[in-house]
């Protein structure tokens, strides 16, 4: 088995392996191919401020189960140790990723040991819901009121909004501000405001998929957090009232607010198995 790695020169020749949402990030991608040239499959992983992170693993159909996967894991592990950053770990769901959950289990041995663990819950709603839920539960209890000013996030002046970021960054995993920036939803992302007082706010990310994700929601205030909601899905509404929302509950103060404001909501287990 040969590799390589990919970068923007030589990205069209693994189209077929690498999503297209990597040709403009592709942040450490390695390429399995044979001696014949043909391309077997392919890893991509990035730093999120602890440690790697697989962000991306694929081996097509007809060379799985011969072995590819354990030597791309193999050898981006020896990648990670020759940085000196370990451990190396990939996140998926439960449910949704079984091959993933599978293959983990395939290669977890000897000369690969794999431990895998329950990380968070992740809860998928529609725009529609959102403001259901709202409305059912009780939870719109913020009125309007002049004191109050509710606006597109980025829409705040440059204080503001580094002011946010800045908070923003302490818990997420950013690795390049001005990428983060770029994934944002412009027209989905709230703020709200008392005079100069930044009371709180919302980021929303674009998936690959289409899909959004409520990436980051913040009050100190949680009489606000249901306004900030309703504003959210009212934008959402513009466009789909079907549209798809993530919102990962990685800490136990997200996990409680993810059961308040979001109910009735599907909920997937996301495990992470460090390699």
């Amino acid at each position: 088995m040969n590799y390589i790695v990919a970068d923007q020169l030589n990205i069209k020749a693994f189209e077929s392996v690498l999503p297209e949402y990597l040709v403009d990030d592709l942040g450490t991608s390695l390429v399995a191919y044979e001696d014949d040239g043909s391309v077997c499959g392919a890893v991509s992983i990035s730093y999120d401020g602890e440690g790697y992170l697989i962000d991306w693993l694929y081996v097509i159909p007809e060379k799985r189960r011969q072995g590819v996967g354990r030597c791309l894991v193999t050898e981006v592990r020896k990648l990670v140790s020759t940085a000196g950053i370990c451990p190396l770990r990939i996140r998926f769901n439960a449910s949704g990723d079984s091959g993933i959950y599978e293959f983990l289990l395939s290669i977890d041995g000897e000369d690969q040991y794999v431990d895998m663990s329950y990380s968070h819950d992740r809860y998928k709603v529609c725009a529609g819901e959102v403001t259901d839920s709202l409305e059912k539960h009780g939870l719109n209890v913020i009125k309007q009121a002049d004191s109050y000013e509710i606006m597109p996030f980025w829409d705040m002046d440059n204080k503001g909004i580094n002011q946010a970021l800045t908070l923003a960054m302490e818990h997420l995993c950013i690795r390049d501000l001005e990428d983060f920036k770029k994934t944002c939803d412009r027209n989905l992302c709230v703020s709200v405001k008392k005079g100069d007082q930044l009371l709180g706010f919302s980021l929303v990310q674009k998936l690959p998929s289409g899909e959004l994700n409520l990436s980051y929601l913040y009050s100190e205030n949680h009489k606000v957090l249901p306004h900030i909601l309703k504003e959210l899905a009212f934008c959402i509404l513009e466009y789909d009232m079907d549209q798809v929302i993530y919102f990962d509950a990685v800490t136990e103060a997200s996990d409680l607010l993810a059961k308040k404001i979001f109910p009735d909501a599907g909920k997937e287990m996301i495990y992470e198995a460090e390699l």
